[in-house]
């Protein structure tokens, strides 16, 4: 199978163990030299890991909001990355040194990969 994570959505692919899924959903055949290969696919919108990241972290404020506290420390950004940014884009950046400096929300990274981990299955629950 294949997982394809872009940034606002993510894909699936896979050979399901019958030919048949879903009573015909997304399903793909794909011709190859030895017949035909039955695929299931399915876009999963939000998943993203852009949006998803947004997600996590408007939770983790939203559970801070009690204590008038902006300062949060985020279980999935590594130890030591201090970000200040816009409570509406929290940004995920591919560089070493991202200019995330302006925003009255202090993102501090915890680098808590069991806490992390539980804030994305709750992502999955809420779905």
């Amino acid at each position: 199978g294949a997982l394809d994570m872009g940034g606002e959505s993510t894909q699936i692919s896979f050979i399901p163990a019958e030919t048949s899924i879903l009573a015909n959903f997304f399903p793909m055949h794909v011709g190859l030299g030895a017949g035909p290969i039955h695929l299931y696919t399915h876009s999963f919108l939000s998943f993203g890991y852009v949006t998803a990241f947004q997600r996590v972290s408007m939770r983790i404020l939203g559970q801070l909001a009690h204590r008038g506290t902006k300062e949060m420390h985020h279980p999935c950004m590594l130890k030591g990355v201090s970000w200040h940014v816009q409570a509406d884009k929290f940004g995920v950046s591919t560089t070493e040194t991202p200019a995330r400096t302006e925003g009255p929300i202090h993102l501090q990274g915890a680098g808590d990969f069991e806490r992390c981990s539980q804030a994305a299955r709750a992502l999955l629950i809420e779905a």
